[in-house]
Parts: C-alpha cells; structure tokens; sequence
C-alpha cells in the first residue's frame, strides 16, 4: 500500500532559520549609516572613528536598528560598529594610564551599544508581540462578529418564516372553518365540499377524490384539473390500493417507500374512514407548493380524510332515510318515493280498480294539493 507524498512545506534548519526570521536587510542599513560615517569622519573629521566623542555617532545606529528591527539585529550591528571602531583603531595606553582604565576605556561603548540592542530590541519584540496579539485578536473577534452577524440573520429569517407559517396556519384554520360551513347533508354536497377543505387544509393546487366501488377506487371528483383531465380509477390488484383500503395508511411522498407506492398518482394519499373503521373510499394530493408540505399539512390532510370519510357516511344515512320520508323535507309536498310506492301498491292490490284514483293522486302530489293533511299526516 503506496501513502500520498506529503505536500507540507519542509520546516526550515540551520541557515534557512536565520535567514527565515533575522532581517538582514536592517544590518544593511546600518552598515551603510557606519559606512557613511566613516566617510565623512575620513572627509570633514580627525580620521580617528569619533573616537573621544561622546556619545559616539554610532550608537544612533545601533537605536535606529533596534527600535525597527529587533534585537538579533541590533545585536549584529552593535558587533559590526565595534569592528568599524577598533578595527586597526586600537588606542595605546597612555604612560600614565592604568590598564584596567585603558581597558574600561576601550570596551564602553561596545557594552553601551550591547546593552542598548538588548534593552531597546526586547521593548520593540514586545510591542511588536503585542500588535501580533492585537491583531490576531481583532481578525477573531472580527470573525466572531461576522458569525454572530450571520446566526442573527439566520433567526431573523426563521422568525420570519414562522411568522409567515403561524399566519398562514391562521388563515388556513380560518379557510377550513368557511370550508366545512359549505359542507352539505347530501353526498355531492360533503364530495365538493371535501375538495376545499383539502386546498385549505394543505394548500394543494391539485387534488382528487375517490369512493370505493366494490373492488375499485373510483374517481368522483377532482380539483385543479383541467378540462378533460381526470384521474384513472384503481384497482385492487395495485400496491396503492392495498395500502390505501387494505392496510388503511396514508401515504407520503417524502418517504422512500411510500413514493414507489404512490408512482405517479400523486404526492399525498389517505383512506376516508369513519369512526368504525370502514373505509369509504380515498383522497389524493397530486399537486402541491414545496413550501407548503410539511408536518402541518399532513395531519390536516389526516384530520380532512377523517372528516370526510365520516361526512360520507352520515351523507349516505341521511339519503337512506330521506328516501324512507312521506313528504319532502321542507315542504307539504309527498315524496316520490312514496307516491311511486303508493301508486305501485294501488297498481298490485286492484289493478284495474283504482288506476284512476291513482292518477289522480299523482296530480294531487304534483300541484301541492296535500297541503290539508299534512299536519295529521306529519
């Protein structure tokens, strides 16, 4: 097994150190400064190197490097300065002069110069120190104020987009609430009303309803086709129509296998049931904004499929026992049903006898002419 070359920059040894961390081009300056001096010491002066003078120029040398540069620089220059001093310079002893004061007198400035390098480079190294700190401190907290700016932005947003969620879950309780005041007792009145409680409920811009027909999920009713566009019936043999009747689930299109189920049919799909379990048939979201499907729109597309479910079971009762009524409901007028009944028994029991009472009876129904015995009737 082969490893990847490491790409890192090599650390720098030796010669490469210095060269990466001392500033030749400082003891260049002060080289030339000295050199300047010389000259002009050599030129104007005694041509003794200032020697006598106090304090002596090159020492302004040795400060000027230290304070821009540091002290290893400073260091190199105050050795060089003393070199350009006492190189071939050397001062005799004096007949009368004691050696250790011909010493101290040789070697006071190179120490003064030594010292100065040390003491003014530490100041500079440390100020310099604290600049880098500073610095760094400010790009952090710059940093972390660009962060902090950033996570203010992010929860403004999401405020925002809560706020927009919690006033459209307002309008949408609202628009289910006006949805369901337009749902009728019959049958068509719940199917039509169901298909806005859907868009209310979800904000779907496309649904379908279907009522079980024996084996089969039949298409009733839709919302957001166009003209001539209906959703085909299902039939027993698909997995859509054995999750949906036979294991009574609802089906989304956000889960795996749900959306191999569903296929093409649409994006949301649950059984209408009612309160005993049966189910009377199915609703199916086939079109709906990304922004609007989520947690909430799926368990009121839930609460919808139930309310339905039991709104066409109630519907279905009430149209059982409407056909079971004598008169219609609001009026004086007999029912059909019970003026077809009436007339069939006429017509069974004295066939030839009272076809004419029956006819006439019609007639009665026909104009509202019951309206006397509807109250002993009722």
């Amino acid at each position: 097994m082969t490893t990847a070359p490491d790409r890192r920059p090599a650390r720098p040894i030796g010669l490469a150190v210095l060269n990466a961390r001392f500033a030749w081009r400082g003891v260049v300056e002060a080289i030339a400064l000295i050199t300047a001096m010389l000259v002009f010491d050599r030129l104007f002066g005694s041509g003794h190197r200032f020697l006598g003078v106090e304090p002596h120029p090159f020492g302004i040398a040795v400060v000027l490097v230290a304070a821009q540069y540091g002290t290893a620089e400073a260091a190199a220059t105050s050795i060089f300065a003393t070199l350009a001093l006492l190189a071939f310079n050397v001062p005799q002893q004096e007949f009368d002069q004691e050696h250790y004061a011909w010493l101290q007198g040789l070697v006071r400035d190179p120490l003064i110069w030594l010292s100065t390098s040390l003491i003014v480079g530490e100041i500079t190294a440390r100020a310099r120190q604290r600049s880098r700190e500073a610095a760094a401190l400010a790009i952090r907290r710059e940093g972390e104020l660009g962060t902090m700016v950033q996570a203010n932005t992010e929860l403004v947003s999401r405020i925002t987009v809560l706020e927009t969620r919690m006033a459209g879950q307002q309008r949408t309780v609202t628009s289910i609430y006006e949805a369901a005041r337009g749902l009728g007792p019959s049958r068509d009145a719940v199917l039509s009303g169901a298909l806005a409680l859907v868009r209310a409920a979800t904000g779907a811009t496309r649904a379908s309803i279907f009522l079980l027909e024996g084996n089969v999920l039949a298409p009733v009713g839709g919302d957001g086709w166009s003209n001539g566009e209906r959703s085909a019936p299902i039939l027993a043999d698909t997995a859509c129509f054995q999750a949906i009747v036979g294991e009574r689930r609802c089906l989304l299109v956000n889960n795996a296998a749900d959306r191999e189920i569903l296929g093409n049919l649409g994006l949301l799909a649950g059984p209408l049931m009612t309160a005993e379990g049966a189910v009377k048939g199915a609703l199916f979201v086939e079109a709906i904004p990304f922004t609007q499907l989520h947690l909430g729109a799926v368990a009121g597309f839930r609460s919808v499929c139930d309310w339905v479910g039991d709104g066409v079971e109630k519907a279905e009762r009430y149209e059982t026992a409407q056909q079971g009524r004598f008169l219609v409901e609001g009026s004086s007028l007999v029912s059909a049903a019970q003026a077809d009944r009436v007339t069939g028994l006429c017509g069974r029991d004295q066939a030839g006898a009272f076809d004419e009472e029956a006819a006439l009876l019609r007639r009665f129904v026909a104009f509202g002419f019951l309206d006397a015995i509807a109250d002993p009737v009722a």
